[in-house]
């Protein structure tokens, strides 16, 4: 071992006496007593660079970069230093040498968190999906059917997609250069400018519209990988990418018109951004610029241009950038942050105005570490809930009540909200978002907009209103806007009333500020009727809007704004992506999960997930707890070391230095602080996210019996105790195999292993033929069909020849009798798996089966009772298969009185009771000793009856297949409706299971029953005890996780089996990130912490108990949805 240098002795302390640098040169030293040992060590010299500690000696001089490429954090100010140094004023950062950073360090306080819940922002805006770089898929919580050619997955759309959606999502601007779990950026090249406009953009057609989108769209994706900034002339083609709203023909595959276009767009594309793209057609719509003339109008008229400071100015669903481009005029006073939920347009957002602040995420999740001088723009319209858990108030507010509340609590004092906003907002009868305002800011006015204003810009038809507020309270202004009334009045139309209900018409209200300022409502109201019902709208009455909305802005209070300095919160520190200090900490806490502690300082900090800024936190520890996190944060980071060593495949010198690194550092921590599971351990450690893995380093711990409770109860005093885990001695990670290809079999394979079903792109990718010839010798081979309704995709052979295969072979016939000749492989295919007919001896019925034709049930009846079809009435309930029988004894003989009927039952209720299959009760009435009647069980009378039920039963089982017609009938109905399907034949042995452990051999029908659970929605594994299914459960779950086909997966398990799901989880994938919920987590003061932590960590899965799912109420929407469907049914039926 050569000397240690200062650095390394310094080291040692925050090591355990083991420095980093110690590890290599043990390794380096053990290299030269063996030449090939020293290879593999510089073959594997990468993973060394990644190897790092979150632990950092605060007396550790500044060190960029050291021999072994290890960056390390700049200790040469203290943090706290660093944040007093922080520029209290805003700056403008419009000039092309500013970062888009906020003070010089790059380090800024945050305030108060926000929620970081996933769900869709609402009807204005797209849905946030995940993507993992370089795999076109989307990652899921459920499965989205899509119509690109190379996926096969053609599953109903399930509810919950966008509750489900991934939190941290990267953009392709975060992904491109992403490299071992950090990102290494590189300066762009060209001139950073701002995009400003003066003119309106003209749309055109529908597919004028498709068209520039699709150019806009590949433009930002070259200059994404050119890594350069637009120029002026590729600004104006990307400001012309104005969303899919109103385009919904270019994502049907069936519209002939639109053939080419969807071709074009699916090869543009990825999966994410398909499925995106599609989801916006109804809601993605941009603002006229009349409008946001009329903001900025706005905001000049109340004074907020006055001064000469620069403005922060924050817009929460920008698009891209409209507000922005229009604001020429004031384009040197203003700097703003923009948060937008789409990919494609906060990627287009940022190349048009680099120098601004831009976040691609939910506004609901952004951090605020200031106030803002102005709230802009024109929020998402829509009915859907946002969930904010941090503000009762806000939580689960309509999308515009949650935006514009949102916005008013984080603007500084005097500061100016204004936005474009449904009408709702101010008619809704509901005042509570508007009384929640009132408390926090004034209403300045408001103006409302023909139907139309949106026409030309977005092709669509909305009632909407310019608001403006500003932050505190003047009690001098009107608060009328607080209220709504009805709509009628002297001052309308009395013809709108004609012909409409009373009820209906008393449903629709205006608020209180357009009643005594109808001078504002730019235009005539008016009630719509429409195949949805009643609604109220603003007609355009032919006015010149321009020269309106000034009039209307000249109105607004003059020159009440008044700056305020920026106030700076100190719960929360933030490094901005865009800080020359982001690359010093970002290899470091990038390789931290959100929800870690980390060590700075002597500090213990935990980092808090955001997705454009590195942002943590500093909890309040006392001095125990700190020791035992620290040296819990040692041995999480060198468990994970260790599993990247065994991940990558590292030589067996390489893994047991680490693995005995490992060891020492677990012994020396229950040398001092007892196992890690002690609860004085665990409570230390609990809140960091992967605290229930490090638990997991621990088998059968035993708190044993301590001396005090051993002689309180007579006994032994018993030492604690635990096993030490698998990896402490033994390789417990399958690597990830390096794939070879040679043949379209094993392409498919590789291909399903990856993915978990057919990729076109993969599969032309690796093999080195044109992909028609490997399409052709799978289809040959008859290990994937060409789906006959989507002729586009490829299915796997084990779910083409599954499923309904008699109706599948009766839709591929009517093709090829057609001159479809390319599914002639498929028709020969499914006749050799039709499933032969059956005949009456194996069809089970009996009476009351609700298959059987009705006619076959009137006609028992009539002979068994000797009446005519006038005797009586006969229905079935199909919806709910309920039968209901009437018929009038009289017309019975006294023979079929005495078979078919008792004393205390008649024929039809005892033959009712056969068809609904239910037991008879007879019962008596008696009175209790109270004088009160009660019903007691007869048992005699009751044999009596069920013993002729019974005879009835027989008698029609006997009657209904003695007759040949009748007979054959029935069994043709029941092969063509019952004996139809084909169950899948899974075959799950080219199943790798990466990072799986190797240590564990599955058997056959686990295998298989995984590979099920991949390619279908949904499962039940009915095996028998002991046959594994919660391995099988786990692997199924890693598998569609690492596939990208579910997202966040929650397994909700009996309440005494959590802690043992837990240990198997890890037993399987000693790298899990799994999180089990505790019933302290479920409490009411609680739960918006975990529910948070969930948001914003990408968890494998999150484990629940019954009891504790129970707490979580089904969201609104599903419920109401449940309802109107069980009432529909009930609808039909009655």
């Amino acid at each position: 071992m050569s000397k240690k240098t200062k650095r390394q002795i310094e080291d040692e302390k925050d090591y355990g006496g083991r420095s980093l640098f110690d590890l290599i040169e043990l390794e380096f030293s053990q290299g030269e007593e063996n030449e090939q040992q020293n290879r593999e060590l510089s073959e594997h010299r990468e993973v060394t660079d990644n190897i790092e500690r979150t632990s950092i000696s605060s007396n550790t001089p500044s060190v960029d970069r050291q021999e072994n490429s290890t960056i390390q954090l700049d200790n040469t100010r203290e943090m706290g230093r660093v944040l007093s140094e922080h520029n209290q004023e805003s700056r403008n950062v419009r000039s092309n040498d500013t970062s888009i950073a906020t003070n010089t360090n790059g380090i800024s306080n945050l305030g108060e968190q926000r929620s970081r819940q996933e769900e869709r922002t609402g009807a204005n805006r797209y849905g946030d999906t995940s993507r993992r770089a370089n795999k076109s898929q989307s990652i899921h919580s459920d499965r989205t059917p899509n119509l690109f050619s190379f996926i096969s997955r053609n599953d109903d759309e399930r509810q919950g997609t966008d509750a489900a959606r991934s939190y941290n999502q990267q953009s392709v601007l975060e992904t491109a250069a992403r490299n071992d779990g950090y990102e290494r950026r590189s300066l762009k090249s060209g001139q950073k400018l701002d995009f400003v406009s003066d003119d309106e953009i003209y749309l055109g057609s529908l597919k004028d519209r498709f068209q520039k989108n699709l150019q806009a769209i590949k433009l930002s994706k070259t200059i994404e990988q050119e890594n350069r900034y637009a120029t002026k002339q590729e600004q104006e083609i990307l400001n012309k990418f104005s969303g899919w709203g109103g385009i919904p023909q270019a994502f049907d595959h069936q519209n002939k018109e639109w053939e080419k276009e969807f071709k074009e767009l699916i090869s543009t594309l990825d999966y994410a951004e398909y499925e995106k793209a599609k989801t916006s057609t109804l809601d993605a719509f941009y603002t006229p610029k009349i409008i946001i003339d009329t903001i900025y109008q706005g905001l000049n008229q109340l004074g907020f241009n006055n001064d000469d400071h620069t403005k922060e100015i924050f817009e929460p669903s920008a698009g891209i950038g409209s507000f922005l481009s229009y604001a020429k005029n004031y384009s040197d006073k203003y700097h703003f942050t923009c948060v937008e939920l789409d990919t494609i347009s906060a990627n287009i957002l940022k190349h048009l105005h680099p120098n601004q602040t831009i976040y691609n995420k939910a506004f609901q999740h952004h951090l605020f570490d200031k106030p803002y001088d102005a709230f802009i723009g024109n929020p998402p319209f829509g009915q859907k809930k946002i969930l904010d858990l941090n503000d009762p108030t806000l939580n689960k507010t309509s999308v515009h009540n949650y935006f514009i509340g949102n916005a008013i609590k984080n603007l500084k004092e005097d500061g100016i909200a204004a936005f474009v906003v449904s009408s709702y907002f101010l008619d809704s009868k509901n005042s509570t978002i508007r009384n929640f305002i009132a408390e926090q800011a004034t209403f300045l006015g408001a103006v409302r907009l023909p139907n139309n204003a949106f026409k030309k810009r977005a092709n669509t038809e909305v009632t909407t209103d310019i608001i403006f507020f500003k932050k505190g309270k003047d009690l001098n202004i009107d608060k009328s806007w607080l209220e709504s009334v009805e709509y009628y009045d002297d001052r309308f139309d009395e013809a709108e009333k004609r012909g409409m209900h009373p009820d209906v018409f008393n449903d629709f209200r205006i608020n209180e500020y357009f009643k005594n300022n109808p001078q504002n409502i730019l235009g005539k109201m008016n009630i719509k009727s429409s195949q949805y019902g009643y609604s109220l709208e603003c007609l355009d009455d032919g006015r010149d809007l321009k020269i309106a909305l000034e009039n209307f802005t000249k109105t607004l209070p003059k020159n009440i704004y008044k700056y305020q300095e920026t106030k700076i919160k100190l719960s929360y520190y933030r490094i901005d992506r865009e800080s020359p200090e982001y690359e010093k900490y970002s290899k470091t806490l990038s390789k931290l999960k959100d929800g870690n502690y980390f060590e700075y300082n002597n500090e213990i900090y935990m980092k808090i997930g955001s997705d454009d800024e590195l942002v943590f936190s500093k909890p309040v520890l006392n001095e125990h707890d700190t020791r035992r996190i620290k040296k819990l944060i040692a041995l999480r980071d060198q468990f994970n070391t260790l599993i990247e060593y065994e991940k990558n495949e590292s030589s067996d010198l390489l893994v047991e230095n680490q693995r005995k690194y490992l060891n020492k550092l677990y012994d020396e921590f229950v040398a001092k602080e007892g196992y890690l599971n002690r609860d004085a351990n665990k409570k230390a450690f609990r809140e960091d996210v992967e605290a229930n893995k490090i638990l997991a380093l621990e088998k059968n711990y035993s708190s044993g019996i301590s001396k005090s409770v051993a002689l309180k109860e007579g006994i032994d005093p018993i030492a604690p105790s635990a096993t030490k885990a698998d990896i402490f001695f033994k390789r417990t990670i399958n690597a990830q195999k390096e794939i070879k290809i040679s043949t379209p079999k094993e392409a498919l394979i590789a291909s399903i292993n990856e993915y978990g079903r057919i990729d076109l792109k993969f599969l032309e990718t690796n093999l080195n033929q044109p992909l028609e010839e490997t399409l052709k010798s799978l289809e040959q081979d008859k290990l994937i069909f060409k789906d006959h309704k989507n002729p586009a995709n490829y299915v796997l052979a084990e779910k083409y020849l599954s499923g309904n295969v008699k109706a599948k072979h009766k839709e591929v016939k009517k093709l090829v009798e057609d001159g479809f000749n390319e599914f002639v492989n498929n028709l020969e295919s499914l006749e050799q798996v039709l499933p032969k007919d059956l005949k009456a001896v194996d069809i089970s019925i009996s009476l009351g089966t609700t298959w059987i034709p009705i006619k076959y049930y009137k006609q028992f009846i009539e002979e068994t009772l000797q009446i005519t079809p006038k005797d009586y009435d006969l229905f079935l309930m199909e919806k709910t298969g309920e039968w209901s029988l009437k018929g009038f004894g009289y017309s019975l003989s006294s023979y079929i009185r005495s078979e078919y009927a008792t004393e205390r039952i008649g024929c039809f209720d005892l033959l009712e009771h056969g068809l609904l299959r239910k037991p008879i009760r007879i019962y008596d009435k008696k009175l209790d000793p109270s004088g009160k009647e009660i019903r007691e069980l007869n048992p005699k009378e009751t044999a009596i009856a069920n013993s002729k039920l019974e005879n009835l039963k027989n008698e029609f089982i006997e009657w209904i297949y003695k007759d040949y017609d009748r007979r054959t009938d029935l069994e043709n109905i029941y092969n063509e409706r019952f004996n139809t399907n084909i169950e899948p034949q899974y075959n799950g042995e080219h199943l790798e299971l990466p990072n799986f452990n190797a240590n564990i051999k599955l058997k056959k029908h686990q295998k298989n029953a995984i590979y099920r659970a991949i390619q279908e929605n949904s499962i039940i594994f009915d095996h028998q005890v002991g046959a594994g299914k919660t391995l099988v459960a786990i692997c199924s779950v890693m598998e569609q996780k690492r596939m990208g086909l579910l997202n966040k997966p929650l397994i909700v398990v009996p309440n005494h089996l959590a802690r043992q799901w837990n240990d198997e989880f890890y037993h399987a994938y000693t790298n899990a990130n799994i999180l089990v919920a505790t019933n302290d987590d479920l409490k009411k003061d609680n739960r918006e912490k975990f529910f948070s932590k969930i948001a914003t960590n990408n968890f494998d899965a999150i484990i629940m108990t019954h009891s504790q799912f129970k707490l979580i109420p089904a969201p609104y929407e599903v419920i109401k949805k449940q309802y109107e469907e069980d009432i529909n049914i009930l609808e039909q039926t009655l």
